[in-house]
């Protein structure tokens, strides 16, 4: 049977679902990227696995940093004004539900299409950067990984994008072919769809993009 939407994940309690039908002027699809064009993201990325990473691993930081960390589970900001920006322009977008890199190669192949990404354009939230070195990881890692974001990941004509009204970062181009690269230095390297797996194993957070 074919799943059209909804929530598909696993869990050990019973969980009471729900979805929203609506009509709109214009449907705004993940398969609608253009070689060319910007890939873009609202906010800022990476807080809601730290401040996870934090909890897990009892790590000592500041109250402040704690408190931004945790945020994004306790006070998650969903993006209607952006969303409603990008609904008349974007050609294509999607939430960070699962990980910044799973929602690109989601995009990529729905929409036939290669994405390229600037690791340092990456907005890293505030305090990322100290959990990440107090755990020995690449603070670009957890932004890739970081699921629960709900930030709008999008792709748009630069034309277009001057426009939008909303604030928000370039961090790569959609291209021709297919996958999700890092550029890095002028090469080119594999960035894999790291994030939640649903109904598996989740990925780990370790892309070799250095």
């Amino acid at each position: 049977v074919p799943v059209l939407s909804a929530d598909t994940n696993e869990a050990d309690d019973l969980i009471i679902d729900g979805i929203a039908l609506g009509i709109t002027e214009r449907l705004l699809t993940r398969s609608g990227a253009k070689p060319g064009e910007l890939v873009c993201v609202t906010g800022d990325l990476g807080r809601a696995l730290a401040g996870y990473l934090v909890w897990k691993n009892k790590l000592d930081v500041s109250g402040r940093v704690k408190r931004r960390l945790y945020e994004k589970f306790l006070e998650p900001k969903a993006r209607v004004l952006e969303g409603l920006a990008l609904s008349k322009v974007a050609s294509s977008a999607i939430d960070v539900s699962d990980g910044l890199a799973k929602e690109l190669h989601l995009l990529a192949k729905m929409s036939g299409v290669g994405v390229e990404v600037y690791p340092d354009k990456l907005p890293v939230g505030e305090g990322v950067k100290k959990v990440a070195g107090l755990l020995g990881l690449d603070p670009i890692e957890l932004v890739l990984a970081s699921g629960e974001e709900f930030e709008l990941v999008f792709t748009i004509k630069p034309e277009l994008a001057k426009e939008l009204g909303i604030e928000f970062s370039v961090i790569g181009r959609v291209v021709e072919g297919n996958g999700v690269y890092a550029i890095v230095d002028g090469k080119k390297r594999k960035i894999p769809p790291l994030g939640w797996e649903h109904l598996g194993n989740p990925k780990p957070i370790t892309p070799d993009i250095k």
